[in-house]
């Protein structure tokens, strides 16, 4: 094997790893992990119709939180228990929760907690819980 050829293998196998471990940094996921929308559609057929708004598609008995990265695991579940409910899914890459509260009567209800719930210093952001059917994916 000549040095050009050795220098173009050497290319070839550091171009290999560059796309295995820029996937991981880049996509924030390995290849072959599960991709999160697949994760959250298991999560959405388990929920019951009653836990939806039905005229605004979004769901009543849950909220999304985003975390800011100095929140402890003591501060997420005090947050969580303040609002009477509990923390069912936790992501540490995204630092969103899927946070299970008491079912509140509409749609506005879970707007004005959100807008509430952003205004707390260890919250980067809330949202509403919306099911992904709302958007299109089934």
């Amino acid at each position: 094997m000549t040095d050009t050829q050795r220098k173009w293998l050497a290319v070839g196998f550091g171009l290999v790893a560059l796309l295995i471990v820029g996937s991981e940094f880049l996509l924030g996921q390995p290849l072959n992990s599960p991709r999160p929308a697949n994760r959250l559609m298991a999560s959405v057929s388990s929920v019951p119709i009653s836990s939806f708004d039905i005229d605004n598609n979004i769901r009543t008995n849950s909220i999304l939180i985003s975390f800011k990265k100095e929140a402890t695991v003591k501060d997420r579940d005090a947050l969580a228990q303040s609002l009477g409910g509990r923390i069912v899914q936790y992501d540490p890459r995204s630092r969103i929760a899927v946070v299970q509260i008491p079912s509140r009567k509409t749609a506005v209800d879970m707007i004005q907690l959100a807008q509430q719930l952003g205004q707390n210093p260890l919250v980067e952001f809330a949202s509403p819980d919306i099911p992904l059917q709302y958007y299109g994916v089934h």
